[in-house]
C-alpha cells in the first residue's frame, strides 16, 4: 500500500478510470444493471452463523469471512468467491465503501472482508476507498486510522463520489432511527452529504420533514444510482430501540450479514427482523415511531426498488 500517495496523485491515477466509464471504454459495467430488480422483484440473501460472535460482541473474522463468502455465491450462482465479486467489480474499478460510524457502527471485520475480495479480483489499495461524512481513507490501513479530506461538491455530494468512485458499496449498520424510523442502506446515505440539519435549514436536501420521508432523494442522486453496485448490510448487533443515545438492552445479537443489489428490499427485510424483535420484547405489538415511511417512498416515489415483501425473494443461509 503506498503510504505517501497525495490527493493529486490520487485524482491523476483514478481519472482514467473514472473517464473510461463516462466514453463507454469498459461497456460490459456501463450497460449492466446493478439495480436488482428483474420482472418485478428482487431478491435478498441473508447468511448467518451462531459462531460469528462470542459473548462479548467480539466478531470473528474467520468465521464472518465464510459466511460473507457463502452469501456471496449464493447470491449470484457462482461456484467461488472471485467469480461472484467479479459480477460486480472489475480492475478497471474505483471502488468507494460508504461504511456508517454513528450508533450502531459497520464493523471493522465487515470492512476487511469486502477490501479483501475487492483485491483478490485486482483492486488495489489504492482505488478502494472507504469512507464516511468529510473523511476516507484507503484500503485495509486505511479503516479509522488515517483521514483524508475528500470535500464535497457545490450540491454537498462527497467529492469520493463525484470525482473518484467509479463503483460504489453500501455498508451500513442496522438500528432503529429516532427521526427515520429505522436507519440501514437508505438512511446511510445522510454521511454522503454535508449540509444537514433537522429542522432542514439552509441545506441542499431537505430529508428531515414528514419523519424523513424523503431520505431516498439521496441515494437516488444519478451521482450514487448509477455507481450502486452492492448493499451489504451489518446485522450483526442491530438495535431495536433508542437513539440518539445506544441502549445496550436494547442491541441484540442477530449474527447476519445481508446482501443485495436493491436498497429498499434490504431495508424492506431489515424493518420485518426489527418489528419482530420488538414484538418479541414486549410480547405485544410495539409499533415504531416515527414510522419509517421512507423505505416505501423509496420504491412508490424514487423508484430505487421493492419495498413490498410478496416481490422480495429471501433466502436463507445457516452456518
Amino acid at each position: 500500500m503506498k503510504t505517501n500517495l497525495t490527493r493529486r496523485d490520487f485524482i491523476k491515477s483514478t481519472s482514467l478510470g473514472a473517464l473510461g466509464l463516462s466514453f463507454g471504454i469498459d461497456k460490459m459495467w456501463a450497460v449492466k444493471s446493478f439495480t436488482g430488480n428483474e420482472n418485478g422483484r428482487s431478491k435478498v440473501v441473508i447468511g448467518k452463523s451462531e459462531n460469528i460472535m462470542d459473548g462479548r460482541n467480539k466478531v470473528s473474522q474467520k468465521v464472518l469471512d465464510v459466511v460473507i463468502d457463502e452469501v456471496m455465491k449464493k447470491y449470484t450462482g457462482k461456484r467461488d468467491t472471485k467469480s461472484a465479486w467479479g459480477e460486480f467489480f472489475s480492475p478497471k474499478d474505483v471502488v468507494a465503501i460508504k461504511i456508517c460510524v454513528m450508533m450502531t457502527v459497520t464493523h471493522n471485520e465487515v470492512v476487511l472482508h469486502i477490501v479483501k475480495r475487492l483485491k483478490s479480483v485486482g483492486i488495489p489499495d489504492d482505488k478502494i476507498i472507504i469512507f464516511e461524512r468529510g473523511r476516507g481513507g484507503y484500503g485495509e490501513k486505511g479503516i479509522y486510522n488515517r483521514d483524508i479530506s475528500f470535500g464535497f461538491s457545490s450540491n454537498s455530494l462527497s467529492k469520493v463520489i463525484t470525482e473518484h468512485a467509479t463503483a460504489l458499496i453500501n455498508v451500513p449498520g442496522t438500528k432503529v432511527h429516532w427521526l427515520s424510523g429505522i436507519g440501514v442502506c437508505i438512511k446511510n446515505w445522510c454521511g454522503a452529504v454535508t449540509k444537514i440539519n433537522v429542522r432542514d435549514d439552509n441545506v441542499s436536501f431537505v430529508i428531515h420533514k414528514n419523519s424523513c420521508e424523503d431520505l431516498g432523494i439521496i441515494p437516488a442522486l444519478p451521482e450514487i444510482k448509477n455507481k450502486l453496485r452492492l448493499n451489504i448490510v451489518d446485522a450483526l448487533l442491530p438495535l431495536a430501540h433508542g437513539g440518539p443515545q445506544v441502549d445496550p438492552k436494547y442491541l441484540w445479537q442477530n449474527k447476519e450479514i445481508i446482501v443485495s443489489t436493491d436498497q429498499v428490499a434490504a431495508d424492506t427485510v431489515c424493518l420485518k427482523k426489527i418489528q419482530e424483535k420488538r414484538r418479541e420484547i414486549k410480547g405485544r405489538e410495539w409499533t415504531l415511531y416515527p414510522p419509517p415511511i421512507h423505505v416505501a417512498a423509496a420504491q412508490n416515489k424514487y423508484k430505487l426498488g421493492i419495498a413490498d415483501l410478496k416481490r422480495i425473494d429471501i433466502e436463507n443461509i445457516t452456518l
